[in-house]
């Protein structure tokens, strides 16, 4: 099996790009399952009903959060399945975190993890702990969202589930790495996918502004880049079925 991991989608232009390109990805990689992070989908704040529908109509599978989770109060229009929030989030969250799906023979857990400093968030490693420890030994394929700012906490997290779960990608640095591998003989890795949003950005914001705001030490948030030009990052990783290890792992960046 093929499950193919998106970089946070950073925009409008983004948003199109994922319904003009993930077909064709989709169908020249031979993909199977897609998890795609989405909490910068609406301007890079939030997500709303309409994204998600048009982000999981475009063919992907299940769309995680991230620390904007509730940037954009549309999020509570959305009852689905498909929408993973962070399962460690502190405030009432609209759904458990993580979910099992389907696909041909196969059972795939996911689940979407915030990492520390990043909102109001329980401790990262003692809640996933308890929750996969009680997910059925006959799931094998088992994949991790790690939203976190930090690299060596993202490590550290598949070290300490490299024997419960196939994958863990790292997301919200919209930077992506190049140190994707397997990890102890079974977990695909990789520190950050990166994004899907405007190239000529600073990870998604506009540029000029970032200029005046680093110069002048302005308190003000960023400012949104509505550059055309997108880029589209993720990550391939194929999964022994029968085990749920990971036997190969492809960066992509187009």
């Amino acid at each position: 099996m093929k499950i193919l991991a998106i970089g946070d989608i950073v925009g409008e232009n983004a948003v199109k790009r994922i319904e003009r390109d993930l077909p064709l990805i989709k169908k020249e990689f031979l993909i199977d399952f897609i998890v795609a992070n989405g909490e910068n989908a609406d301007n890079a704040r939030g997500i709303t009903k309409n994204i998600f529908e048009r982000i999981i109509n475009a063919g992907v599978n299940v769309v995680t959060m991230g620390n904007h989770t509730y940037s954009n109060k549309d999020i509570y229009e959305i009852d689905d399945y498909r929408l993973l929030v962070p399962i460690n989030y502190k405030r009432e969250t609209i759904n458990k975190g993580y979910a099992i799906y389907k696909y041909g023979g196969n059972k795939i857990f996911v689940s979407n993890i915030l990492g520390k400093g990043l909102g109001e968030s329980l401790n990262a490693f003692n809640t996933i702990d308890e929750v996969i420890s009680k997910i059925d030994d006959d799931i094998k394929i088992r994949v991790i969202d790690f939203h976190s700012e930090y690299g060596n906490e993202k490590r550290a997290m598949a070290y300490f589930l490299k024997d419960k779960i196939s994958i863990l990608f790292g997301t919200h640095t919209h930077i992506p790495t190049a140190d994707e591998q397997i990890l102890y003989g079974r977990v695909g890795y990789i520190t950050d996918i990166g994004m899907c949003g405007p190239i000529n950005s600073g990870i998604g914001y506009d540029l000029e502004f970032e200029v005046e705001r680093y110069r002048k030490e302005l308190k003000d948030d960023s400012k949104f880049c509505s550059d055309e030009n997108c880029c589209f990052n993720g990550c391939i990783f194929e999964i022994d079925e029968q085990t749920g290890k990971t036997i190969s792992v492809c960066r992509i960046n187009i």
